[in-house]
């Protein structure tokens, strides 16, 4: 069966996600991103960042299509490169054995 992950690694943590559909784990993606950058921020600073940045905080992303939701996942790691984070994503298909 064909899965797709998303591995992320932030300092010395790594983590890994798996996801039926491609979709799926744009969506996880642009969410872990977009959490990761409004981490620590308060309501009225989030507000502000939402101007500026491709998602709002927990917005519904099922709307979205997978090209638009790379687009999105681009314009985040942008920011977070701009930003000088010190986090990595990657996004590959596998697959699991039964």
């Amino acid at each position: 069966m064909k899965v797709w992950v998303l591995r992320s690694s932030f300092q010395d943590d790594h983590y890994a996600r798996a996801h039926m559909t491609e979709k799926g784990v744009l969506m996880g993606a642009v969410q872990e991103v977009s959490e990761h950058m409004y981490s620590g921020y308060d309501d009225d600073e989030i507000e502000d960042f939402e101007r500026r940045w491709p998602t709002s905080f927990k917005e519904d992303l099922n709307r979205y299509t997978r090209e638009q939701l790379r687009g999105f996942l681009s314009e985040w790691w942008e920011c977070l490169f701009d930003a000088g984070a010190n986090v990595e994503y990657q996004i590959y298909q596998t697959h699991m054995q039964p």
